[in-house]
């Protein structure tokens, strides 16, 4: 079987569902899992673009928006290491 995974997430719904075969792998004897989320950059741009759009500006509104990013994949991070 496998000994290392890489499970890349954006932390979505479907993503969530693809960690239950990553469970699966890991109960068949895989000894590594490594998460990699990731960031949809047109997602992001869109939401930096509609702070110009509000008078923000754009550079202060991407690192809070990057910050924000950080929080919620740590916190997402803790649930799938719970489960």
């Amino acid at each position: 079987m496998f000994s290392k995974i890489l499970y890349p997430t954006d932390f979505s719904e479907p993503s969530k569902k693809a960690v239950k075969y990553v469970k699966k792998l890991r109960e068949a004897g895989t000894k590594e899992v490594i998460v990699l989320y990731v960031i949809d950059e047109h997602e992001l741009g869109a939401m930096v673009e509609g702070c110009g759009w509000l008078g923000r500006n754009p550079a202060e509104c991407l690192e809070e928006l990057e910050k924000s990013q950080r929080e919620n994949a740590e916190k997402e991070l803790g649930k799938t290491r719970k489960s």
